[in-house]
């Protein structure tokens, strides 16, 4: 009887923090959006700890999900989404740049040169892309 009236009824659990697991969640849309998966890697790069990954990941990716098909759903999310997807794929078809680097090369761009020109270079070639509507 004793033991009974010691244990007393379960209590319930507390609810995790929300603003970590929206804060969580909103990194892991961010991450989504950006590179087409949320890693728990990446996040411990955004400065998540293992113990908060451990605490709230479950319930923040559900959150995270929620948050994506709901977004999904507006136009202009789903425009900024399908750019996005089309930019990546876009950037698969790309060189490297060890490629771009070796092919002027070829052409008798010194390293030198290619250290002061290289980026004002891709720059240029990307919006002569642009503006030509392709590769020429």
């Amino acid at each position: 009887m004793l033991q009974s009236s010691l244990a007393g009824p379960a209590r319930p659990q507390p609810s995790p923090d929300k603003s970590i697991i929206d804060q969580l969640a909103e990194d892991m849309v961010d991450l989504t959006a950006a590179e087409g998966c949320a890693t728990r890697d990446r996040l411990l790069e955004r400065g998540w700890g293992d113990i908060e990954l451990a605490s709230y990941e479950t319930e923040a990716r559900q959150r995270a999900r929620a948050l994506m098909n709901r977004a999904e759903t507006s136009p202009a999310a789903s425009r900024a989404h399908r750019i996005a997807s089309a930019a990546r794929e876009i950037g698969h078809l790309m060189p490297t740049m060890q490629q771009v680097v070796m092919h002027l090369q070829n052409r008798r761009f010194s390293k030198p040169e290619l250290d002061d020109i290289l980026a004002d270079a891709i720059a240029k070639a990307g919006d002569n892309f642009a503006h030509a509507g392709g590769a020429s």
